[in-house]
């Protein structure tokens, strides 16, 4: 979308119906908010065929042999987690060290989640636990440490709303980078020491690189990687996952750079690298399956020769 796209009145319209809920589920407590969310999210699944097929289509794909009792039971577990999704998304700009204290925990420790995100470099997300509300806990704790926290953003074709994203994750100190922006910007930022988030694991369309996810092709975005290529920062995979006690544990690993030479194997260095971080997402999905976002359409393109990509990979990981 180019910056100076013009406001239409829908625009407006759709604008102030999203304040008015925001603002409208602001005079209730956490917990009440969470439960009419919930609440209006079954009433959605049981009146759209859109959800149910999405989040159980996902589910078959990814668990081929699972019980169908199983699958239920990740179905309705993953429609709460949406509730708590968005709920936290509505509490951001208001969580408190108390709050986050009683809300969050750390796979390995906040120390050492501390440090991962003190020492800069990039972050790669999936659509795993809560991305958002990663991104408060890393701001809460790089307070004065000098290192900034940017994500690479689609910008919204709703300008005002936009902006609306913009102020409120401005206000969690969250910094926003468009993807309609220059990669230069990127590598700048970068190599001033700041920490730079790629939630990187959406439809890359007919260009993308085919990978096998869930035991399906995904048409997956290959710019973590240019990016990774060219510069030697840390790199990390970051992921969040619910409990059953409602907390947020928040969870990391470093990403391994290919054993290739990143000038004179380009290619070959990018799609090894894309590979690592896609399987560490994988074995987290299948892990928590009911944390996942199943309900983007992460397996929406296909390539025109499906079998040699497959076959491809079968011999890639021989």
């Amino acid at each position: 979308m180019a910056k100076n796209s013009k406001v239409k009145f829908s625009h407006y319209l759709e604008f102030v119906f999203l304040k008015s809920i925001f603002s409208f589920l602001g005079l209730f407590s956490y917990k009440l908010r969470y439960g009419i969310i919930h609440n209006v999210i079954k009433f959605l699944a049981a009146v759209s065929s859109t959800i149910p097929k999405r989040i159980r289509g996902g589910l078959a794909i990814a668990f081929p042999n699972m019980e169908q009792n199983d699958i239920d039971k990740i179905y309705k577990e993953n429609l709460k987690i949406l509730a708590r999704m968005a709920v936290d998304f509505e509490e951001g700009p208001r969580m408190t060290e108390g709050f986050m204290a009683d809300h969050f925990d750390y796979e390995e420790g906040e120390e050492k989640f501390a440090n991962v995100c003190k020492n800069g470099g990039m972050l790669i997300l999936g659509h795993l636990g809560n991305w958002e509300t990663n991104g408060v806990a890393i701001t809460r704790l790089l307070k004065n440490s000098g290192v900034n926290l940017y994500v690479l953003a689609k910008r919204q074709t709703n300008l005002l709303t936009n902006s609306w994203i913009e102020k409120t994750r401005g206000a969690q100190s969250i910094k926003l980078i468009y993807t309609d922006e220059s990669p230069r910007i990127i590598l700048s930022l970068l190599k001033k020491g700041n920490l730079v988030a790629f939630i990187a694991d959406q439809d890359a369309g007919k260009n993308g690189l085919f990978l096998p996810f869930l035991g399906k092709l995904a048409s997956t975005y290959l710019g973590p990687a240019v990016f990774a290529r060219n510069t030697k920062v840390p790199i990390h995979f970051m992921w969040s996952r619910y409990q059953e006690n409602g907390k947020l544990v928040f969870g990391t690993q470093e990403i391994t750079r290919p054993n290739l030479d990143p000038k004179e194997d380009a290619e070959n260095w990018e799609k090894s690298f894309t590979y690592n971080w896609v399987k560490i997402l994988e074995s987290k999905v299948l892990e928590h399956p009911a944390s996942y976002f199943w309900l983007h359409r992460r397996w929406k393109r296909q390539p025109e020769n499906p079998q040699e990509v497959w076959d491809f990979w079968k011999k890639w990981e021989s």
